[in-house]
């Protein structure tokens, strides 16, 4: 573990030397990628790049990506078929090769090269992981508060990446309160922003029904506010996603200074507390720990009347889980530091966050 946390912080340290002799050049990535190897140049992400993909499936995918950067950054890039386009140079590559790659259902190699960035996986899933951490770099490497010409310096580097967990969830809760449909689409944004794959919607309470649905999906077992729940599903070889009350209840206090936060159901829920979280029990054994499937961090609302405040609630806690889920080795005093630079996204996209949250 020495070894593993001394490699982790050299690999900060290069992060920060190569960022000092080349100018902005940010690569920490939420949630941390399984591999990632730096190079020693750059990619010039300007306005004529191009973004092509080889098969039609990722056309929306690729539209995404650039009415993204269009309304941030104000930029409009092209996207276009392979077949249409047989550009070499200043080009984003999207392919997708139906499971050639060793990369699982959701994984995705990114490759930054000079001339080229080439975004490679099995599934759609796989490419839109891969396109989320590219945008993090743009993000990160963009000069956020005022640009007068679009050039972005994007690190060479290569990323080969999948998740450790096959469930990543977050929760929102809008029985107790409503919030309009444009909300949800940015939590939902929030979301594949840092890699979660499962919206849990819980629509209905005791205050009210908020959607009307023909048809119940089947039930799965979660591990509601302890662990014991899941232990004893995956004892008994049923599935479990984790989601204690301890480390994943985002309705929780997240500074010990109440008198300063906004009003809180109770607890506290610092976000050290929640990256600490390990998701497989120690009571569990290799065969049983196979049917944990991941962790959920929950947002009951029964304090939260605003947007806003549900944004203040789950930012940056959110981030931390998001590497808890999907990184198979986590270093703290990195993640801090990487928390601070999405403060600075925070601050461009207009999020309400908590800046204190250690």
């Amino acid at each position: 573990m020495k070894i593993l946390l001394l490699l982790l912080t050299t690999v900060s340290f290069l992060m920060s030397s190569f960022a000092q002799e080349t100018g902005k050049i940010n690569t920490m990535i939420i949630p941390q990628p399984q591999e990632i190897k730096i190079g020693n140049s750059y990619f010039s992400f300007k306005s004529n790049t191009k973004i092509i993909f080889n098969n039609e499936v990722l056309s929306q995918q690729a539209s995404i990506f650039s009415e993204n950067i269009e309304r941030i950054l104000g930029v409009k890039i092209i996207t276009l078929d392979s077949h249409d386009d047989k550009s070499e140079t200043g080009v984003l590559f999207l392919n997708i090769f139906k499971y050639s790659l060793n990369l699982g259902d959701e994984g995705y190699h990114l490759k930054v090269e000079k001339n080229k960035i080439i975004i490679e996986a099995n599934t759609i899933a796989g490419t839109y992981y891969g396109l989320q951490s590219l945008f993090q770099l743009v993000l990160l490497n963009a000069d956020l508060q005022s640009y007068s010409i679009f050039e972005i310096k994007i690190p060479t580097l290569e990323i080969n990446d999948s998740p450790r967990f096959a469930y990543r969830g977050m929760h929102l809760d809008v029985g107790r309160h409503m919030f309009p449909p444009k909300f949800i689409k940015k939590y939902i944004d929030l979301l594949t922003y840092y890699k979660f794959n499962t919206f849990h919607w819980h629509l209905t309470e005791d205050q009210g029904w908020r959607i009307e649905i023909k048809k119940y999906p089947n039930a799965t077992v979660m591990s509601w506010r302890g662990t014991d729940g899941g232990i004893a599903a995956a004892q008994q070889g049923h599935d479990a996603i984790m989601t204690p009350g301890s480390h994943c209840y985002f309705d929780h206090y997240q500074s010990d200074k109440r008198e300063n936060e906004p009003l809180a159901i109770g607890g506290f829920t610092s976000l050290e507390k929640v990256y600490s979280y390990e998701p497989i029990p120690e009571l569990l054994n290799s065969d049983e720990a196979k049917y944990i499937l991941g962790s959920q961090g929950n947002v009951w609302t029964e304090y939260m009347e605003t947007p806003e405040h549900v944004e203040y609630m789950i930012l940056p806690r959110m981030a931390a889980l998001s590497e808890v889920n999907w990184a198979s080795e986590k270093n703290w005093e990195l993640f801090k530091n990487k928390i601070n630079e999405q403060f600075l996204i925070y601050d461009r996209l207009g999020f309400n966050y908590c800046d204190h949250p250690y």
